[in-house]
């Protein structure tokens, strides 16, 4: 009977748990909620009662649903703090396995994996529609940018410059008005420079291919082959007196340069005067009905 006693007494004491005195005093996990293939850690904290003790876990359980990375134990009396680093891979509420460290098995400690993916109540149980196509980055930037490169700035330019380009044109037209005028009066000078050391001749022919050239610039017309009476023509719708004024200007050079006359200084330098005041009277006045290379200015 006392055999027996004994033999009754060990098998009960094999069949209770190690831990049946354990106290988890608290559990943590770290992140409190986490989702299919986080890695989590969890903090437990253990009171042992006297003569139990925790070790190293020897082998790491192996499920398909979790792994468990690592099992470490740190000793804080009275105190003992387990951390347990693992991965779920299930989502729902599971239990992890049971880590034997020693003479305490960790079993029954609950996790709860959600889901990016499960459903909800009021979640849409279809596809969503596809999307509008996305910018790219920073195209609302170029699309200003080239808004205002491409339409405001030609349109404040055109506002604010045309007055100015109106302005530089019209001083432009101005120049080329007056551009043969200004090429007599230059070379007349050089002509004048002369005055005493060319034929008489000679003299008139340059100074009627001074008249000629700047009748034919001013006029934008062949005057090279006109004759005096010609040139008085068509000059005189403009002005009777200006017209006989070039008349005589070029009867005269004819009758010299024919005549192989040596007029006098006094002479000559009148005739280019009376050259400059001609051509000075036709850049006042535009003769009527005639338009010059310009228009009428």
């Amino acid at each position: 009977m006392r055999v027996f006693a004994v033999f009754l007494l060990s098998l009960l004491s094999s069949a209770l748990p190690a831990n049946t005195n354990v106290t988890i005093t608290e559990t943590l996990l770290v992140p409190p909620v986490f989702t299919v293939g986080d890695a989590v850690e969890m903090r437990v904290t253990l009171v042992l009662p006297e003569g139990l003790e925790l070790r190293p876990i020897q082998n790491l359980p192996e499920q398909t649903w979790v792994a468990v990375h690592d099992v470490k134990i740190r000793n804080d009396p009275p105190f003992q703090h387990v951390t347990v680093k693992f991965t779920s891979f299930a989502p729902g509420e599971k239990v992890l396995p049971a880590l034997e460290l020693g003479d305490v098995t960790l079993d029954n400690l609950h996790i709860e994996t959600t889901s990016v993916l499960s459903a909800t109540a009021d979640a849409p149980t279809g596809l969503d529609p596809p999307r509008d196509q996305l910018p790219l980055p920073q195209t609302e930037i170029f699309l200003l940018l080239f808004f205002l490169f491409v339409v405001v700035l030609p349109m404040l330019a055109w506002r604010f410059l045309r007055p100015a380009l109106n302005l530089a044109h019209n001083f432009w037209k101005h120049l080329e008005r007056h551009r043969p005028y200004h090429r007599l009066v230059r070379e007349s000078r050089k002509l004048q420079a002369k005055l005493s050391g060319l034929p008489g001749p000679e003299f008139y022919t340059q100074l009627l291919l001074l008249a000629r050239h700047y009748l034919a610039a001013r006029f934008d017309r062949d005057f090279s082959s006109l004759t005096s009476q010609e040139v008085e023509a068509l000059l005189s719708p403009w002005s009777t007196d200006s017209a006989q004024g070039w008349d005589r200007l070029f009867h005269k050079a004819d009758v010299v340069r024919f005549d192989s006359r040596e007029p006098g200084d006094a002479e000559r330098l009148e005739d280019l005067e009376a050259l400059r005041s001609e051509a000075q009277a036709l850049e006042e006045r535009t003769p009527s009905g005639w338009e010059d290379r310009h228009g009428n200015l």
